[in-house]
């Protein structure tokens, strides 16, 4: 009886001990798996942090990209608007020192950059069409005045450029009819105001010489509704001449 109570407790001892190694072991396995997932989480964490970082540095790049491509474009426009304003300053200039070879290159220029001005302000105002009035009228000659009494660079009577000096809200005065900047910017806008009623280039240079009343009387002419004889002569050799160097011009500025 004694030895079997002595085996009960020996296997009662072991049995302890194994359960408090399986305890143990279990102990441990649940910390390492405890620390593996902390790593894991870690290294998770991290991938995430590392993938949010390189997507942040792909869209910086993009948009870097991009700006630098906008730029370029920009420039390259620059660059194009600027040689084209060039090439039409230029070439303006040889067409009006070889009508007045007498005024000097930087004047001529002064001339072209006005008209060409000018005529970006007015979409109806082709800067070939100011070329070619300014040809036929005074040969650019700013000081010219002709029978009639019409005065300056563009030929302007001082009725009309009152009222004109009115709806572009400058003041008026007999003496600045002999500036060309003036004149060029009155024939700008007496052009612009009849092509928004005529809606015809020709009928407008008709306009410009003879008034609304010429104007008309040539676009009923060219209508078929009068006889070329309705239409007077000065008006109509006027349209022809201005047209003619309006033509020769386009193709030299290749407008």
């Amino acid at each position: 009886m004694e030895k079997q109570n002595t085996l009960f407790h020996k296997i009662r001892h072991v049995s302890n001990i194994t359960t408090m190694v399986i305890s143990i072991l279990l102990f441990v396995c649940v910390l390492i798996l405890l620390i593996n997932l902390h790593f894991t989480d870690n290294k998770l964490e991290i991938y995430e942090r590392q993938q949010d970082e390189m997507a942040s540095s792909l869209e910086t790049s993009r948009k870097t990209i991009e700006s630098l491509q906008m730029s370029t474009i920009r420039l390259e426009a620059g660059i194009s608007l600027e040689n084209k304003r060039r090439f039409a300053l230029t070439n303006g200039a040889d067409i009006i020192r070889k009508v007045r070879p007498q005024l000097s290159y930087q004047r001529a220029i002064t001339y072209a950059e006005f008209m060409y001005n000018e005529s970006k302000k007015y979409p109806s105002v082709p800067y070939t069409l100011l070329l070619a009035i300014g040809t036929v009228e005074s040969s650019f000659n700013k000081d010219t005045v002709s029978p009639k009494g019409a005065c300056g660079l563009m030929q302007f009577m001082e009725l009309t450029a009152m009222d004109i000096s009115e709806s572009l809200r400058i003041d008026y005065s007999r003496s600045r009819l002999f500036d060309p900047q003036y004149s060029i910017m009155l024939a700008a806008k007496y052009i612009d105001r009849r092509m928004s009623i005529f809606n015809n280039i020709e009928h407008t240079i008709a306009a410009y010489n003879g008034g609304d009343g010429g104007g008309y009387t040539y676009k009923n002419y060219k209508n078929g509704l009068v006889e070329k004889d309705s239409v007077n002569k000065e008006t109509f050799d006027f349209v022809q001449k201005v047209l003619q160097y309006k033509t020769q011009y386009d193709k030299i500025l290749g407008m």
